[in-house]
C-alpha cells in the first residue's frame, strides 16, 4: 500500500487527467517529469492550464517543457511542500508568483454519522442534475476568482464527468446549494474529493459537510482504501470535523505574464 503523501500525489495526477476529459478540446501531456493539462480556454486554473511535476523530477526540464506546452498562456504550477521545494525555488527565480499553500488531507475509513437533516443529498445521474452541479460550482467559486464562463468550459462534457466520478448535489428546501465529487482509481485504491462548494447564501448550514460526506463514502464503496483532498482555508475545518487529517502541503504558483 502506498504512503499517504504518495496517495495524495496519485489522486492529483489522476484528477488532472480525468477532468481534462470533461472539457472540449483539452490536451494532456505526460513527459519531462510532469503532467500538464492544456485547456481549450487560456484562463489558468488548478486543473486546466496546470502542471504537476513528478517526485524527483528535474525542475529545469519541468518548467522548460511547461513553457513550451503552454507557450501562449499563464498556468498553475503545483509543487510539494509549503515552499515548493526545488521546483518552487526555480519558479521564483523565473518570476512565478506564489499564490497559496494548501494542506493535503487524508482519511482512511468511511465517515460515520449522518448529515444535517435539512440537507438532502443526491447523486447526479443525468443532464438536469449536472446542470445543477455546474450552477452551484459557478456560484461557489466566483469568489475565488473563477469566471462563470470558465466553470462552464471546464465542465462542458456531462456524460464524461458522470461516467468517471461520483457527483453529489445537496439541496435545502429543494434548491441546489452545495456540490462535490469524488474520483476513485481502482488500480491504486485511492479516491480523491474535488469541486466541493457551497453557494454563499447557504453557508454554515451543514451543506458542505453533507456533500463531502457523501462523495467520500462513495469512494470507499467504490474500493478506495484511502481518500484524499486538497483543502482551502474555508474548507479545512469542515474536513477536520469529518475525520480528515493533514499529511503535507502543496504550494501553488502562477507563471509570469506572457509578452
Amino acid at each position: 500500500m502506498m504512503d499517504t503523501l504518495e496517495a495524495c500525489d496519485d489522486s492529483l495526477v489522476d484528477a488532472l487527467a480525468t477532468m481534462a476529459e470533461w472539457q472540449d478540446g483539452a490536451r494532456v501531456v505526460r513527459d519531462s517529469g510532469a503532467i500538464s493539462v492544456r485547456g481549450r480556454s487560456r484562463f489558468p486554473t488548478p486543473y486546466s492550464n496546470a502542471v504537476f511535476p513528478d517526485r524527483d523530477a528535474d525542475p529545469g526540464a519541468v518548467l522548460d517543457r511547461a513553457d513550451e506546452v503552454l507557450s501562449d498562456r499563464r498556468y498553475f504550477l503545483w509543487t510539494r511542500g509549503a515552499d515548493g521545494g526545488k521546483v518552487g525555488a526555480l519558479a521564483r527565480e523565473r518570476g512565478f508568483a506564489l499564490l497559496d499553500d494548501l494542506p493535503a488531507m487524508v482519511i482512511e475509513e468511511p465517515i460515520a454519522g449522518v448529515p444535517a437533516p435539512s440537507v438532502e443529498v443526491n447523486r447526479v445521474t443525468d443532464a438536469a442534475g449536472f446542470a445543477d452541479f455546474v450552477r452551484v460550482s459557478q456560484l461557489s467559486y466566483a469568489e475565488a476568482g473563477l469566471p462563470e464562463e470558465i466553470a462552464v468550459s471546464l465542465l462542458s462534457r456531462p456524460d464524461a464527468a458522470i461516467m468517471s466520478s461520483v457527483i453529489a448535489v445537496g439541496r435545502i428546501e429543494g434548491a441546489p446549494v452545495a456540490a462535490a465529487l469524488s474520483i476513485t482509481n481502482a488500480l491504486t485504491a485511492v479516491g480523491g474529493v474535488y469541486w466541493v462548494g457551497t453557494v454563499p447564501s447557504a453557508r454554515r448550514r451543514g451543506a458542505a459537510d453533507a456533500v463531502t460526506r457523501y462523495v467520500t463514502n462513495a469512494a470507499f464503496e467504490s474500493g478506495a482504501l484511502t481518500v484524499v483532498l486538497q483543502a482551502s482555508p474555508a474548507g479545512t475545518p469542515v474536513y477536520q470535523r469529518l475525520g480528515y487529517r493533514e499529511v503535507g502541503r502543496y504550494a501553488r504558483f502562477l507563471s509570469p505574464k506572457r509578452g
